[in-house]
């Protein structure tokens, strides 16, 4: 089965969310605001797959966690 994985980052207060303009990808995507994200590779964990993915989509090196409310 495939997964998939995507998050956005939050602002310190968490009270904004940071959307990140995708600038690669299909034609139909190039401008339009996205959550970077994609498919998990054969044995990553969500939070690997989604540190990867914000790496090769947004150049930016982060430490996935959830929030839960």
């Amino acid at each position: 089965m495939i997964k998939y994985v995507t998050g956005v980052l939050l602002s310190p207060d968490k009270k904004e969310v940071v959307n990140l303009l995708k600038q690669k990808g299909p034609t139909n995507l190039i401008g339009k605001l996205t959550f970077p994200g994609g498919k998990e590779e054969l044995g990553e964990t969500p939070e690997e797959a989604l540190s990867r993915e914000f790496i090769e989509e947004c150049g930016v090196a982060v430490a996935p966690r959830s929030e839960e409310h």
